[in-house]
């Protein structure tokens, strides 16, 4: 990918940046650490869908909304 063009609007200032790099709150990179889930589930899918643990714990959030 190309890389991103800004231009700050004061000064007129122009540098790039890459799509690919991100920093978390923490200051860490994205790209080497991932994105850590706020809730961690199960992933088994070998059940049928609704039975799934992470449909299952969708619905349960979705109903203390």
């Amino acid at each position: 990918m190309d890389p991103l063009v800004v231009a700050l609007p004061n000064s007129g200032y122009v540098f790039r940046l890459s799509f690919e790099m991100g920093l978390n709150s923490d200051g860490s990179c994205n790209e080497e650490v991932k994105t850590v889930p706020d809730i961690k589930v199960d992933p088994d899918t070998s059940k049928p869908l609704l039975d799934q643990p992470a449909v299952q714990k969708v619905l349960e959030l979705a109903k203390s909304l």
